[in-house]
């Protein structure tokens, strides 16, 4: 029997965001694996079937469902489904900008550029500095 966990992935203007990687993971007593993923739709939407997690010893009893960013990182906060709930909906699952884009290496004496959560502009290499307006 399988299981359909449904979502949206927003940034945190709550603006869907297509594209992106959402993954299910399982785990077992030593290892892990994907049991299914998918990339959002044009309103961020997403919907995982889960085959065998609901009643199956072979399949794991719960997995977790992240948002992978392009360098294979989650970028998202885990969200825990248990095998044995049902189908799920998630709901929204917010990214943070900061998460999804990282930051830009300005040079390549390893100046880092970039923005604070808040949009400030910041640089740095051995110490960073936040770049006010007029600075």
């Amino acid at each position: 029997m399988s299981l359909t966990v449904t979502g949206t992935v927003v940034d945190e203007n709550d603006k869907p965001l297509p594209g992106l990687l959402v993954e299910a993971r399982g785990d077992w007593l030593l290892t892990s694996a994907v049991i299914d993923s998918t990339r959002t739709g044009p309103a961020g939407g997403f919907t995982l079937v889960l085959p065998g997690m609901v009643g199956q010893p072979d399949h794991p009893s719960s997995c977790t469902v992240r948002v992978i960013g392009d360098l294979g990182r989650p970028i998202s906060e885990a969200h825990e489904v248990p095998g044995t709930d049902g189908d799920r909906a998630l709901g929204r699952i917010t990214v943070r900008n900061v998460e999804r884009t990282g930051f830009l290496v300005g040079d390549a004496l390893g100046v880092l550029t970039g923005r604070t959560i808040d949009g400030q502009l910041f640089e740095g290499s051995d110490a960073v500095v936040i770049k006010r307006p007029g600075n």
